[in-house]
């Protein structure tokens, strides 16, 4: 599926339904949902997901062989991750139906905002994204005020 590089907002239907951006709609195609972090759901091609999937249940594997016990942050993923994820098939119209539970993740209502990302495309709150992009930018301003800081100081 390609998809648009520009961030969209789209109306979510009542029954969590939305139509992709013109450019990326594939009939018949299959991607996943899954939790993304912060607080988004993240849309990947099946063929995209699944060697994710792998190398995480694997590591999941190793961290029991090695230790007997989970590595707790590999279970977290675990559970998060794997979890929650869904197959949908993207209908002849581009539509594609979003969990209950993972619009309840994302607190994702009435509109959702289309965000390209270097692995398949976030779907956000658009306030919540607003929110998570003003700390990004705010941490990175702190950051570099204290490194000048150092620097000068």
């Amino acid at each position: 599926m390609d998809s648009p590089s520009a961030k969209f907002l789209i109306p979510v239907g009542k029954k969590g339904r939305f139509s992709l951006p013109a450019g990326s709609k594939t009939d018949g195609a299959t991607v996943v949902l899954t939790v993304g972090a912060p607080r988004c759901i993240l849309l990947l091609q099946a063929q995209e997901w699944y060697p994710m999937q792998d190398i995480i249940l694997h590591a999941d594997r190793v961290a029991m062989e090695r230790t007997g016990n989970p590595d707790p942050r590999i279970r977290t993923l675990v559970r998060l991750l794997v979890g929650f994820a869904r197959e949908c098939e993207v209908s002849r119209w581009g539509n594609i139906q979003v969990a209950p539970e993972l619009l309840r993740f994302a607190r994702i209502r009435d509109q959702l905002l289309w965000v390209p990302a270097s692995r398949g495309i976030e779907l956000w709150n658009p306030l919540e994204f607003s929110e998570e992009r003003g700390r990004k930018v705010f941490d990175t301003l702190i950051a570099h005020a204290k490194k000048n800081l150092e620097v000068n100081g």
